[in-house]
């Protein structure tokens, strides 16, 4: 359904993602939880911060034990839970259209992180604060510097891991 894989005769190949595609699927990310994050910041709050402490707790957790796959699907569902929380339905129904490959995304650049440097981590849990923070004191200007360090982290770290070029495909 997500175009990642073509059927062919004898089985599947995986078509990859150009970084252009990694772009784009970010560029939609970005704009779901921009629109959330405004919603968010003008509602009662405590049980989605209660929700989202729990989940960085489990994060850290995962960070613990340098398990990059639980990491990556507790990333996923605390930024599922931010979405979730202002209850609109087609923002719901985009995140969760966008899920799949996102949460591939995600789990391939945190495994790769996990091995490279797993000390970053803590940046990364900062940021997760950071916009925790942001959700309780329904702070604007503390929610655009969480934005910023979260999404450039994000932007900046597809290199190459599930690309192709054009024309080429993965095998």
């Amino acid at each position: 359904k997500e175009g990642l894989i073509r059927l062919e005769r004898m089985g599947a190949v995986v078509v990859g993602m150009s970084a252009a595609g990694i772009d784009e699927i970010y560029d939609i990310r970005l704009m779901i939880e921009s629109f959330v994050f405004e919603r968010v910041l003008h509602r009662d709050n405590e049980g989605l911060v209660r929700e989202l402490r729990q989940i960085s707790e489990m994060m850290r957790i995962a960070v613990k034990y340098e398990d990059a796959d639980a990491f990556s699907l507790k990333d996923v569902a605390f930024h599922e839970a931010i979405v979730k929380s202002i209850d609109h339905q087609y923002i719901l129904m985009l995140w969760t259209n966008l899920r799949p490959v996102m949460e591939c995304l995600i789990l391939l650049s945190m495994r790769k992180r996990m091995r490279d440097d797993v000390a970053d981590f803590d940046r990364v849990l900062k940021n997760h604060d950071l916009l925790v923070e942001a959700i309780e004191k329904k702070d604007r200007k503390i929610a655009e510097q969480a934005f910023y360090q979260n999404f450039n982290d994000v932007l900046n770290d597809h290199s190459g891991f599930w690309t192709v070029g054009k024309g080429e495909e993965k095998r």
